[in-house]
């Protein structure tokens, strides 16, 4: 049995638990897999990697749960907005940054190298026929 995409799927943001004083932490985790505070990995704006065949927005994860985690399609819909993309592509192309709490965010791409190729992932294989 496989899962059709990855087995760790990002599913709300959180701000980090209050520390030690009752003070509300001031970075944000992301939730996986419905596990609220109990799941969760530090959010990365910069680290967002949104797939250039699929669409689909990605965020790395721990090593043990398989080093990538895709977002949950509502969040990476309000995620969505705070893309940007070189103006000579729109967003037909991929984004370069990701503005968030009024800092714009270089996107590293580090994930990229995740994923096959598009020939190499097209599921296909042999001809048609």
């Amino acid at each position: 049995m496989r899962c059709d995409d990855r087995p760790v799927v990002f599913t709300h943001l959180l701000q980090s638990p209050a520390g030690p004083q009752g003070i509300m932490g001031d970075q944000e985790l992301l939730s996986y897999c419905g596990g609220e505070e109990k799941l969760t990995v530090l959010f990365r704006p910069e680290a967002l990697y949104m797939h250039p065949a699929s669409g689909r927005v990605y965020h790395p994860c721990s090593e043990r749960t398989g080093s990538v985690g895709l977002v949950r399609s509502a969040l990476a819909i309000e995620l969505s907005p705070f893309f940007v993309y070189a103006p000579e592509q729109g967003q037909s192309g991929q984004p370069t940054h990701f503005i968030w709490r009024g800092k714009q965010h270089t996107l590293t791409n580090e994930l990229a190298g995740s994923f096959p190729t598009t020939e190499e992932g097209s599921g296909q294989e042999g001809g048609v026929g």
